[in-house]
């Protein structure tokens, strides 16, 4: 009786178009301070947008935690959620609203900017940083706001995210993470067939885990990270939801990584569609992602990266998509 019902609000919900969610509900922190990107509508199908937000701080602040609260529905859903850090002096900000743009590519001049946080769990997370660790904003930041989401009602939707940043106390956080996004472009899944894809991240510079996960599309059947440590595996993440992506959290240093290490994953997929699966931006494509968070061995910029690393990024973090 139960399901039969779930099924008919969804037919109804379908029918009449997605109603709107209204703004989303988010208690500011007590400590810290709440951004929220501007209220954009989304059409049937899909919608990725970009905005520039300016921090309301003048002077740097350690963060220990960051909410996400994003609104759901029965034909309404979020794909994801990124944080990008970009230089608040920067040319071609988004800043007087949301613009279409996928991963905000190109904003502020680069490519891809460090990533802050990512969300991919419908309605939003929570990342809590371990005790002693946390990041850390500055005034000449700005955030780049990246949400996607997709509609599958017959009418447009207005939504918004809203995200809380919580003020660490004075003088408790001792290591300032930075942030990883390690992916791999050969993605090539027959139509009709399973596939899967391996890629390794040669770790360039000593560093300690604080936070790993994964990010991948519809199409994926598991997802595993693992550090391979002094040539022994060690489980990280392991996914078997695509929409709710596991994650671990390390009290630095227990995972603590060095050159001659690697950090390797492993999406594997199953392509029911009647055209091959590969690469790409859009909720049918396929990405295989690792991302987390590390803290380096001396507290300050990230190290020299050798020269055929094919990462980059900035102060906060290392975008390496193609492993």
């Amino acid at each position: 009786m139960r399901i039969a019902c779930a099924l008919l609000a969804l037919a109804m919900a379908t029918a009449a178009g997605a109603r709107d969610p209204g703004v989303t509900k988010l208690k500011k922190p007590g400590r810290g301070f709440q951004m929220r990107t501007a209220r954009f509508s989304v059409p049937t199908g899909e919608r990725e947008i970009c905005q520039a937000v300016r921090l309301p701080i003048t002077k740097p602040v350690d963060v220990d935690r960051i909410t996400v609260r994003m609104p759901k529905g029965l034909t309404l859903a979020s794909h994801h959620f990124a944080m990008f850090l970009a230089d608040a002096t920067a040319p071609d900000l988004p800043l007087d609203g949301p613009k279409d743009n996928v991963g905000c590519v190109g904003a502020g001049g680069s490519l891809v900017s460090p990533i802050l946080a990512f969300v991919q769990r419908v309605g939003g997370d929570v990342i809590t940083f371990p005790k002693g660790v946390g990041v850390t904003l500055s005034p000449n930041h700005v955030l780049l706001f990246n949400s996607h989401w997709v509609n599958a009602s017959d009418a447009p939707v207005d939504v918004d995210v809203a995200v809380n940043f919580r003020k660490a106390r004075r003088g408790s956080v001792k290591k300032h993470a930075k942030s990883f996004q390690l992916g791999t472009l050969g993605i090539d899944v027959p139509a009709g067939e399973r596939g899967s894809v391996t890629a390794e991240w040669p770790v360039p510079f000593p560093m300690s885990l604080v936070w790993a996960s994964s990010h991948s599309h519809k199409h994926t059947e598991s997802v595993d990270v693992d550090a391979i440590v002094g040539g022994t595996p060690a489980p990280l993440v392991r996914t078997t939801s695509y929409a709710e992506p596991d994650f671990s959290y390390f009290t630095p240093p227990d995972l603590r990584l060095v050159p001659g290490d690697t950090i390797r994953w492993t999406c594997r997929y199953r392509n029911a569609t009647d055209k091959a699966v590969t690469f790409g931006v859009t909720a049918e494509d396929e990405m295989c992602f690792a991302v987390g968070f590390f803290v380096t061995d001396e507290d300050g910029p990230i190290p020299p990266l050798p020269p055929s690393s094919l990462c980059f990024g900035g102060e906060l973090g290392l975008v390496c998509p193609a492993n």
